[in-house]
């Protein structure tokens, strides 16, 4: 009987140890896995959410209400691994030995969202101050095109009003921004043909943009 406890106790021993290195393989790579899926839905769902406040807070312009802006300051995300492994055996007399091995997995995501209230100065800043005239040349250099770069950025261009009350409440008129809005496509066809270029420099001290026109 003692032998048969004996040779038991390796058998299990050795199946054991055996099964432990299969179980710690799979716990190596389970954080990098855990890294790309998650990285990505993070992503994606701030990426979601901010446009979704931003769609809110237009509908708030509109009716004459009041912007709000939350942003996502820190995401912090911690796992917690937690491995077992069990092993078990039944010895009964006039019946061969049966024995077993077990083992479970679990991972627990503790996520913390960090939201920072963007107002006061810090909203006037971010919101309303108008975008340096280095960063529309850059966007233009980036491959952005120059139509909606002056859509999106100016107002207006010498003569021609690109709808200034529109960043505002809902206007009791409409605004004007045909003249513009062919103007500044009639510079994209020229884009297209590479035709034009846009620098910024500085004049005693003030910022220009310059637009160039190649005549050839």
């Amino acid at each position: 009987m003692n032998s048969r406890f004996f040779s038991l106790n390796i058998s299990l021993l050795l199946c054991f140890t055996a099964f432990l290195p299969l179980l710690f393989m799979g716990c190596a790579n389970l954080g990098s896995k855990t890294l790309k899926s998650e990285r990505s839905n993070y992503n994606l769902a701030i990426q979601r959410t901010n446009d979704e406040q931003l769609l809110l807070n237009l509908v708030r312009l509109k009716y004459r209400d009041t912007p709000f802006f939350m942003e996502v300051s820190s995401v912090a995300s911690q796992f917690t691994l937690s491995t077992t492994a069990t092993a078990s055996a039944t010895l009964q007399d006039g019946v061969r030995g049966l024995f077993g091995l077990g083992g479970s997995l679990g991972m627990t995501e503790k996520p913390t969202v960090t939201y920072s209230p963007l107002q006061g100065d810090r909203f006037i800043q971010r919101v309303l101050t108008p975008l340096p005239l280095q960063t529309i040349a850059l966007l233009f250099h980036s491959g952005w095109s120059i139509e909606r770069i002056f859509r999106l950025c100016f107002q207006q261009m010498n003569h021609l009003k690109n709808a200034p009350g529109a960043s505002g409440p809902t206007p009791s008129l409409a605004p004007h921004f045909m003249k513009f809005a062919s103007a500044v496509k009639f510079l994209r066809e020229l884009q297209i043909q590479d035709a034009i270029n846009l620098s910024y420099n500085e004049s005693d001290g003030v910022p220009k943009l310059l637009l160039h026109i190649n005549e050839e």
